[in-house]
Order: C-alpha cells, then structure tokens, then sequence
C-alpha cells in the first residue's frame, strides 16, 4: 500500500470506517460484537453458561424434580464451576498467545497487524517498527484526539475478533462433548441397565440428546461460514478487522511515515 494516489480524509470521516459500522448486522451486534472487556466477559459467560448447564442437564445431571433441596444444588454448583474456570482462563488471549498463530484465524489476525506492514514496508527492525506504531496508536485512546476514531474502530475488532474465535473454539468442544456423552450412553444402554436417565430407551429423551449436538453444529456453521478468514476474501468480523488495519496503515503511509511526522499531521 502505498501514498500515491490517495486523498486526505478529514478526521472522523474516514469512508472505511464509516462503511464499516452499517455492515453489522444484529444477531452480530449482540452476539459478537462487544464493546469492551465487560461486553467480552459477559457474552463469554451467557455462551458457557447457557451451553454448559444444558449439556448438564440433558446428559450429566438426573434431577429428581421433587426435592429441590437436592436438585438446585446439583444444576448451581457445577455451573458456578464452569463460570469460575472460564473467569481464571479469562485474561489469557489465545488469539494472540499460547501458539495461536498454527491456526489461520490467528494467522490472519496477526498478519493484519500495522506494525509487520510498517516493519515491511519501510525496511524498520521489528521492535523500531512495534515501539513507532504503539507510541502513535497510544495517543488515540483520548478522546479528544482527531484520531480517536481510528483507535475506537480498532479496539472495538479486536473484541469482535477475540468472541469470534472464542466462540468458533468452544462450539467444536462443546460438539465433541456431546458426541461423546452420546456414545457412553449408548454403551451404557448396551451394557448396563438399559432403563433410567443414563440410557438411550427414553425416545423423548434420546430425540432431545441427539438434536443437542446439532443444534451445537448449525450454532458453528453459521458463526464459521459468516466469518471466514483469509487474505483475499475475508467476512463478518476478519473482514473488519483487515478494514480497520488497512485503514490504519493508509493513515500511517499519508501521516507518519517520516519520524516526527505524525505531529504536525
């Protein structure tokens, strides 16, 4: 990407990022879109909560539905657990960490990043590169500054990208759990009792344990085929992640691309 050619984009304007806002569309906004932290712990813990207690209870959890002395125990305490070890994993980022980068979602994350283009393209050392880009990026969180927009854009994909591969990885467990909870009730019908809750001879029972996993499936189709990632025709969330980057890097090739620059801009 070069300078030649493009013209100046008053602050607040930039067309990329405007285009930007209006391709979200509500199931998006809700589910996978949010706007900080708070919204990212929150979705995170509807998912596993909502998931996980019903995979408990269609597959782990017999309750008795006459004492519920014994039943609210047996739903709260392994969701509390559930809640609780999705909060201790929380602050860890495995889109950015943790080996990330063998997946392609994680690879064209990262590959989206300013700093590599910067480093690139102007023949900079990686870290002269990073400590540029993020000495400039930096100044945007005020609000107050004209280049506000561009920060906000951005840090508002990366969650939009963090709750997307959350959710892309967690739909695959969820699916392989619930196969497998399948295939130890069908040998347990086989070899054990073969009446109660641990069985597959209830049909109403048995219907809803087999729609569980498909349901989980058709939730990760829809999420993988709408946010696609790759270079040339990316969707949904990675493409507004390379929008708001090539945004980024256009700014950064008209702005600051000489040390000093970027001030008088």
């Amino acid at each position: 990407m070069g300078a030649a050619g493009r013209s100046e984009t008053a602050p607040g304007t930039d067309p990329a990022l405007v285009a930007l806002a209006s391709r979200r569309a509500l199931l998006e906004r809700i589910l996978l879109s949010p706007a900080g932290e708070g919204g990212l712990r929150l979705r995170r813990g509807l998912v596993l909560g909502v998931t996980g207690v019903a995979f408990l209870l269609i597959y782990v959890v017999h309750l008795s539905f006459s004492d519920p002395a014994v039943d609210l125990p047996r739903i709260f305490l392994p969701f509390m657990v559930l809640i609780a070890a999705d909060l201790l994993h929380l602050n860890r980022d495995p889109l950015q960490h943790r080996g990330a980068r063998q997946n392609s979602r994680a690879a064209f994350f990262h590959a989206q990043w300013p700093r590599k283009y910067i480093a690139a393209r102007y023949g900079l050392p990686a870290p002269v590169a990073r400590d540029r880009w993020l000495s400039e990026f930096r100044r945007w969180k005020d609000g107050d500054n004209p280049n506000h927009q561009y920060f906000a854009a951005s840090w508002r994909a990366w969650f939009e990208c963090r709750m997307t591969y959350y959710l892309h990885w967690f739909l695959i467990r969820a699916l392989l759990l619930s196969v497998l909870a399948l295939l130890a009730l069908f040998v347990l019908s086989l070899t054990g009792p073969g009446t109660g809750f641990y069985s597959l001879n209830d049909p109403w029972l048995a219907a809803v344990r087999l729609a569980f996993p498909l349901v989980i499936l058709g939730l990760h189709v829809l999420v993988a085929a709408g946010n696609r990632p790759g270079p040339d025709n990316p969707t949904g969330v990675w493409l507004r992640w390379k929008t708001v980057n090539d945004a980024l890097k256009d700014w950064w090739d008209r702005n600051a691309a000489e040390p000093g620059k970027a001030q008088g801009a």
